[in-house]
Order: C-alpha cells, then sequence, then structure tokens
C-alpha cells in the first residue's frame, strides 16, 4: 500500500504505473481529496488556536460584558471547530 503523500508528491509516476499493470485507478481524484482533507486539517488547527487565544483572554477581560463576548467567540470558536473536524 501507497502512502497518501507518495501519491500525491507522485501522482503521474502512480498513474502510469498503475496503467502498466492494467489497475484503473482515478489518481488525480485521490490528490484532489487528500488536498481537501489537508486544507480542512489546517482550518481546525486554525480554529482551535483561535479558541485557545479566546480562552487565556477571558481572564485578562476586565469588564464583565466583555467576557461574557469572549466567552461566546470561544463557543463559537469550538461549535465551527467540531463542524469542521466532523467534515475531515
Amino acid at each position: 500500500m501507497l502512502d497518501r503523500k507518495y501519491i500525491v508528491e507522485h501522482a503521474e509516476e502512480v498513474q502510469q504505473n498503475c496503467r502498466r499493470r492494467g489497475v484503473e485507478v482515478d489518481v488525480a481524484r485521490l490528490v484532489e481529496l487528500e488536498q481537501q482533507r489537508r486544507a480542512k486539517l489546517q482550518e481546525v488547527q486554525e480554529l482551535n488556536r483561535r479558541a485557545n487565544e479566546v480562552s487565556k483572554s477571558i481572564g485578562k477581560a476586565k469588564d464583565p460584558d466583555e467576557r461574557e463576548a469572549r466567552k461566546a467567540e470561544g463557543r463559537r470558536l469550538r461549535e465551527a471547530k467540531e463542524a469542521a473536524q466532523a467534515e475531515h
């Protein structure tokens, strides 16, 4: 079994090898899906980073209204992260 990273980096070589062996494979689709997966993973990581920043800033907020706004933002980011993870 080939590693996804190898297939993405050597897509044409893998496609030619499969043709020589008589195996029908849609390498382009696999590459496309892997790129989508990587993009979604980056999105999840960015949302997680931002949620952590907001979480740390809640204790530093002096105004109760500001604290509540930051809590709401943290909840929104966590929900967005969970939705992105479900797609990932």
